[in-house]
């Protein structure tokens, strides 16, 4: 849909129920985010997975819409995350959501979408819905030069 302005235009689904896979092993973090998700107005459903494998299988059977992986975890990390989501040639958000700015936050120079400090999770809602915006405007300008 193009604007007035001849920009194109994107709707959101804002009544979606969004499937989000979460790469965290503290329950609380992920009952706090959820929590925050749930004042900015996202309907969700989500998978907690703490290790390689449980990835690579809610991957395949849970069909995310959108990823969010926390930095380091006893027997994962971010990077692993990653590297998975990019060898399935996955085209979701892949969010970090991270507990301190570190040098892992160079990720995002490896084409993570966005992160979130914990301690700021006010932004979560809008990290999320901004980069499946950016998602759809990039599928919409694809098919147009199809």
């Amino acid at each position: 849909m193009k604007t007035a302005d001849g920009k194109t235009e994107v709707a959101l689904k804002s009544k979606k129920v969004l499937k989000i896979l979460w790469v965290e092993d503290l329950e609380d973090d992920i009952m706090f985010a959820e929590r925050q998700l749930k004042k900015g107005g996202i309907q969700f459903v989500t998978r907690g997975v703490m290790t390689r494998q449980e990835f690579t299988v809610a991957i395949s059977e849970f069909h995310p819409d959108v990823i969010l992986s926390d930095q380091n975890l006893p027997q994962f990390n971010c990077s692993e995350a990653f590297k998975i989501y990019k060898e399935h040639h996955l085209n979701i958000p892949f969010i970090l959501v991270t507990g301190m700015v570190s040098e892992d936050v160079s990720s995002l120079n490896l084409g993570v979408d966005d992160y979130v400090l914990k301690s700021d999770l006010s932004r979560l809602s809008s990290a999320i819905l901004n980069a499946i915006r950016e998602r759809e405007i990039e599928r919409c300008k694809i098919e147009k030069s199809r």
